[in-house]
């Protein structure tokens, strides 16, 4: 099943406490064969402190 999220950042965790939960969510349904779409809305805040450069290292393929 394909799965679009719209959220906040998923690439940045920087003050932002859903960073790390979408990035949990994504990744165990990646891992159960689904494909994630995350559409983020780009902040400049967010942008200047991304800890996840390519969330698709995190779920193994592209967005």
């Amino acid at each position: 099943m394909k799965i679009v999220i719209y959220g906040l950042t998923i690439t940045s965790s920087w003050g932002n406490g859903h960073g790390t939960t979408y990035r949990s969510l994504s990744k165990a349904l990646a891992s159960m064969g689904h494909r994630i779409h995350f559409i983020e809305k780009d902040v400049e805040w967010y942008r200047s402190n991304r800890d996840l450069p390519s969330p698709s290292l995190l779920l193994g393929g592209p967005l």
